[in-house]
């Protein structure tokens, strides 16, 4: 299995190609000393019509499940999902 650092680093990378504006990480791989074994992915930019396909992309590229959420609107879980990620990348 690829190292975490080196499969957040292809996540940046593919959502980013697709028009990510900013990446967030969320979940149990915020945990340092767990075993990860899914990456909970934020991002905000992605256009709506990309997003499965970028999903898939994700899926097939990383050796890791992907959960990936939209951050644009206003949900409670948005509102939580921001308030404890780590951003990977934001374009300011």
């Amino acid at each position: 299995m690829a190292t975490l650092q080196c499969e957040l680093d292809a996540a940046v990378r593919i959502l980013r190609a697709h028009g990510a504006r900013s990446v967030y990480l969320f979940g149990s791989a915020l945990n340092p000393s767990a075993q990860t074994r899914d990456l909970d992915i934020g991002c905000e930019g992605l256009p709506p019509e990309k997003f499965f396909m970028v999903l898939a992309e994700l899926s097939r590229t990383l050796s890791r499940d992907v959960d990936l959420v939209a951050l644009e609107d206003d949900h409670p879980r948005v509102r939580v999902i921001r308030k404890r990620a780590r951003v990977l990348y934001d374009a300011g």
